[in-house]
């Protein structure tokens, strides 16, 4: 199937992600067309009949259970860079699928595809990228913060121009979690409400 590269930075006012070079980029949609149909099995119809697209890319940093309790606050020493790269899908009928991917050598061509998923965290990284761009002016440095002990999901930004200025804007959470969506958290506030919060058995 085709998959047509969107440019997000030419579509979408978001605060500026850590992106990945055109070339690269264009090795990820190359190798995507080929796993869509596979993810959308039955779903395919949700194309409509056109392209997918690839739209906004995020590098995923990871928050463990044990680093909360850290005595820090700064998510810079804490969250963990995975190496993987979260890239939103979406057809002419909205918000389609996600994948994650990472290298495996220098070649853009090295580029491995670790996972498409039709999930709802598809929607909901969309539905946050449209609140964000609403209400988090400026230019800011993105990262997709995942915390698997809580169930968290979040945006996480960093001013370019003064790292220790930083924001997080939650993604999704569980419901009976005390983290909401569409606000806007500062790291020792998010950290102080998960440390008042059970994790998720096995996942410490």
């Amino acid at each position: 199937m085709e998959l047509v590269l969107d440019w997000y930075q030419e579509v979408n006012p978001m605060a500026d992600a850590e992106t990945l070079p055109p070339n690269v980029l264009n090795a990820i949609a190359s190798k995507l067309g080929g796993e869509i149909p596979k993810a959308l099995g039955a779903n395919l119809g949700l194309l409509g009949g056109g392209p997918a697209s690839l739209k906004e890319t995020f590098p995923v940093w990871m928050l463990e259970a044990a680093s909360i309790l850290e005595p820090t606050d700064n998510l810079s020493l804490l969250a963990k860079n995975t190496g993987h790269w979260h890239h939103q899908l979406a057809s002419a009928a909205g918000p389609l699928a996600y994948a994650r991917s990472m290298p495996l050598g220098a070649d853009p061509q090295s580029w491995s595809i670790r996972q498409v998923s039709t999930s709802d965290l598809t929607t909901k990284v969309n539905d946050c990228i449209i609140w964000v761009d609403a209400n988090i002016p400026g230019n800011w440095t993105t990262r997709l913060l995942t915390i698997p002990a809580y169930h968290v999901h979040a945006f996480w930004f960093i001013d370019p121009l003064n790292p220790a200025n930083q924001e997080v804007v939650v993604i999704s959470s569980p419901q009976n979690h005390a983290l909401v969506t569409n606000k806007i958290y500062t790291p020792t506030e998010l950290l102080n409400e998960l440390r008042r919060s059970s994790h998720i058995k096995g996942l410490a």
